[in-house]
């Protein structure tokens, strides 16, 4: 593994034997999804902690980020992994969503509505894509004809 500072990307090296398909990968990208989902979504944050150093006391701050947000990005991303495979009813499905969302994101800017609302219904918003996504899974048999195990 090489790590590149100037563009914050963990490369890997795979030998044939470590060769990943895109089931595995969307396999593990599920997971991720489902390990957000589990947790407390919220908003991001700046925890201060005071540390005692000798005679004095520094404060450490540590971010902590915005979990509905990674999780709507995570779908995102899952969404990519699975668009070449889509079918003709997720397509439709992907057409009418987007319509959805611009609606809702229009609506919530006319009435001057916080960038927190649009968060929120932006979630909303991801969980009923991710549902549908999960959906595309059994329509088409993605993992048919492979086990996984860790």
């Amino acid at each position: 593994m090489v790590y590149d500072p100037k563009i914050d990307i963990i490369e890997e090296t795979y030998t044939k034997q470590e060769s990943t398909s895109i089931k595995q990968v969307v396999l593990r990208h599920v997971e991720r999804i489902a390990q957000i989902s589990s947790k407390e979504l919220t908003p991001s944050y700046w925890q201060k902690k005071p540390v005692k150093i000798g005679d004095g006391v520094m404060v450490t701050e540590t971010y902590h980020e915005d979990l509905r947000e990674a999780y709507c990005n995570a779908v995102d991303c899952l969404l990519d992994f699975m668009f070449p495979d889509s079918d003709k009813k997720f397509t439709e499905y992907l057409k009418e969503y987007k319509k959805k969302e611009d609606k809702i994101y229009e609506t919530l800017n006319e009435k001057n509505k916080s960038q927190d609302d649009w968060i929120i219904e932006k979630l909303r918003l991801r969980k009923e894509l991710f549902r549908e996504i999960n959906i595309l899974f059994y329509r088409i048999n993605f993992f048919e004809g492979e086990e996984y195990s860790e």
